[in-house]
């Protein structure tokens, strides 16, 4: 016993199925020929191999999903220890910064208290040498 019918969507092939050899024909109009010939057992194996194709993909989907996932995270991570780095690293310039002014300050402190007692001394000492040069005026009147 054997059946064939027009395949939807292509008006010129052809299947053909024969029940008493189990074997599936399909035609086409472009070969004229047989382009496959399969038996029933086959075609089973074939389909089971396809759904068991199938879900093994699916879990390496989610895998690659995951991974993919996993590996942004860790960039995102990484940018954020980054950004860490750099704002701790502008937050010790910072600090440094502030050091070496106060220092700088303390520095410029320091030497004008010093310059202003090297001129209050300079002063005394002129205030002196001028009374001694006064004294000498009028002792010599």
């Amino acid at each position: 016993m054997s059946w064939s019918e027009d395949c939807h969507g292509s008006p010129r092939a052809r299947i053909t199925v024969s029940l008493s050899t189990g074997s599936v024909l399909l035609l086409t109009d472009k070969d004229k020929s047989l382009t496959t010939t399969l038996s029933m057992e086959e075609e089973e194996e074939r389909k089971n191999k396809k759904t068991k194709k199938k879900k093994e993909r699916k879990p390496k989907k989610k895998k690659l999903y995951e991974k993919k996932k996993k590996k942004k995270h860790e960039k995102k991570y990484e940018k954020k220890l980054y950004e860490k780095k750099l704002y701790e690293k502008k937050y010790e310039k910072k600090l440094y910064e502030k050091k070496y002014e106060k220092k700088k300050y303390e520095k410029y402190e320091k030497n004008k208290k010093l310059y202003e007692k090297k001129y209050e001394k300079k002063k005394l000492y002129e205030k002196k040498k001028y009374e001694k040069y006064e004294k000498k005026k009028l002792y010599e009147k």
